[in-house]
């Protein structure tokens, strides 16, 4: 068998070279398949990465949905609260309203009377001049009268125009004049029923406003009555307010006082324990070595002694 200048045979080198060649081919099909795994992962990676800012999308939408709620149940805890507010002040001004209307129906039950009583002076002044209806009455009759004597006019011009044209042709001189007195006549009658019109339409306007006035003067002056019981009663309630709110701050303060007497009082009881039980040891150190019977009576002496002593004083200044 023929060797290298290495010492190697040839075929051992053929199969070390195919060896080496498989090895290859295997390391590069390794490869192959980790750029391939490395590819995937990668593209894995993207869809996480989508799926990561998807994710962080849809957190970012429900925090701003429950932004959006709290701020909704704000919003209708507020319209809560405000609709509270406005069913007291519908309460209020439905009161007011009731109260008003009640005012009201005073109202108008004064001014039926103030008409009735209108009514009565109208009756009254029945005797000593006209009434209004009399007024109006007394005007239709004068129009009536106006258009009899009209008509009595018109029909004494058509017979004054039909003897002027008989007598135009004996004598037109004294057609004329005739004539001349008829138109007279009718003028003067037309005159006079012009000013009785006047005269009734004018006291029968003066009555209206002179009755009109009184009215207006009663419905301003009770009108006026009614302002000024609004405002003593929005001044009583702002009163009884104000009376209130300095109750409520005054039992509010008695309240405060009475807590801070019974912290000071239960501080004191404390105390005067601890003196007490503090005295007390000290005499049955100082006393031991009586006997026991000597000893407690000292000690219940020493006791009431340093009670009285202790709590005499006490009690004067809390009295004081």
């Amino acid at each position: 068998m023929k060797k290298s200048l290495l010492g190697y045979n040839i075929a051992e080198v053929d199969v070390m070279v195919d060896t080496l060649r498989e090895e290859n081919e295997s390391l590069n099909t390794t490869i192959t398949s980790l750029k391939t795994q490395l590819k995937n992962n990668e593209t894995g990676s993207a869809k996480a990465n989508l799926l990561e800012e998807d994710l962080k999308s849809r957190e970012e939408t429900i925090r701003q949905l429950q932004e959006e709620k709290n701020e909704f149940i704000s919003q209708i805890t507020s319209l809560t609260e405000e609709t509270g507010v406005l069913n007291e002040q519908n309460h209020e001004l439905r009161s007011q309203n009731e109260y008003l209307h009640q005012q009201n129906e005073s109202l108008s039950q004064q001014l039926s009377e103030l008409q009735h009583q209108l009514a009565e002076l109208a009756g009254q002044d029945y005797n000593e001049d006209t009434s209004p209806l009399e007024s109006l009455r007394s005007r239709l009759e004068a129009e009536q009268q106006y258009r009899a004597l009209e008509q009595t006019l018109n029909s004494r011009m058509e017979e004054l125009t039909a003897v002027t044209a008989e007598l135009e042709n004996s004598d037109s001189h004294q057609a004329s004049g005739i004539s001349f007195l008829a138109y007279y006549e009718m003028s003067r009658l037309r005159n006079v029923v012009m000013e009785y019109m006047q005269e009734q339409m004018k006291e029968y306007y003066q009555f209206v406003n002179e009755n009109s006035v009184k009215m207006r003067a009663a419905i301003e002056q009770r009108q006026s009555e009614y302002n000024q019981m609004i405002r003593e009663f929005l001044a009583k309630a702002s009163d009884f307010r104000v009376s209130l709110s300095n109750m409520e701050d005054k039992y509010n303060g008695m309240v405060d006082y009475s807590m801070s007497i019974d912290k000071l009082s239960t501080r004191m009881n404390e105390i005067m324990n601890r003196f007490l039980e503090e005295s007390g040891a000290h005499l049955k150190k100082k006393e031991g070595h009586a006997p026991e019977e000597a000893s407690l009576s000292v000690e219940k002496t020493s006791f009431d002694q340093g009670e009285n002593a202790s709590i005499k004083p006490f009690m004067r200044k809390i009295s004081g």
